[in-house]
């Protein structure tokens, strides 16, 4: 049986049960705010040519007289013209500086309350680490952002990671394994969402000595992990297999829309 007495335990101490994405090591689970010039050489002007003396006139019956003809010069050839370029075009921004504007984007857009499932409250955004592992690292993550919420369950939050492409999400989206002491009850592929979401269970030791359930959605889309994560804390002696199901999917789909209304406006 869950103990409802339990859902008062604030979200960010619950997060120390979750995990997204490849190997994990030790995470905190504090919320925090992730040409050289040419040297052209100069062209001197052709040298004029040397004027040369005329051939002495023909003889007649007057006398003979020398005649010295006027020195023929070679006129310079001017320098060529200096071209002038048009300026280079605009360089088209990288993936990555998208992906981080995108970053910078999602953290700026509040989420609306209309955006959220029902039963679900007092969104607020901030920069987080928690989620942040060795494989994400590996990948060039740029950054992490929870949406924290107040929910049906010990703890409720939508989940985004941000890497500098679809490349570099979609090997952190394949490797999902859960941070010790947890192990996965269940990982099921969830169709017909609009995009691949995987589902994964776990059930452990939770904080202060409780057992806890976690149940984490993440969808890809791009360059952007999206997750819904669930967590509830369970009696000693239960068998926890995992978190809220449907808030988790509930909470991915909505992360999905409004990552795609920041889009849209950034």
């Amino acid at each position: 049986m869950r103990r409802a007495c339990l859902l008062l335990i604030s979200s960010s101490a619950l997060l120390l049960a979750a995990c997204s994405g490849g190997s994990s090591h030790n995470r905190s689970a504090n919320l925090t705010d992730a040409t050289a010039a040419s040297n052209t050489p100069a062209i001197g002007a052709p040298s004029a040519t040397p004027p040369s003396a005329a051939q002495s006139a023909t003889p007649t019956a007057t006398p003979t007289a020398t005649l010295s003809a006027a020195p023929s010069v070679t006129p310079a050839t001017p320098a060529p013209a200096a071209r002038t370029l048009p300026p280079p075009p605009p360089a088209s921004p990288t993936p990555a500086s998208a992906a981080a504007a995108l970053y910078r984007a999602l953290l700026a857009a509040p989420v609306a309350a209309e955006e959220l499932p029902d039963g679900f409250t007092a969104p607020h955004v901030a920069v987080a680490s928690f989620f942040i592992n060795d494989l994400a690292r590996a990948n060039g993550v740029i950054g992490e952002l929870d949406v924290t919420l107040q929910g049906p369950d010990a703890s409720d939050a939508i989940i985004y990671l941000v890497f500098p492409g679809a490349e570099a999400a979609q090997a952190v989206f394949a490797a999902q394994t859960p941070a010790a002491p947890y192990t996965n009850a269940s990982s099921v592929d969830v169709p017909n969402a609009g995009f691949p979401v995987r589902c994964n269970s776990f059930g452990g030791d939770g904080p202060s000595g409780y057992l806890a359930g976690v149940t984490i959605c993440n969808g890809l889309i791009g360059e952007v992990e999206v997750a819904g994560f669930s967590q509830a804390l369970y009696d000693l002696g239960s068998q926890p297999s995992g978190g809220n199901m449907d808030a988790a999917l509930a909470l991915v789909k909505a992360g999905a829309a409004h990552l795609a209304t920041v889009r849209r406006n950034p």
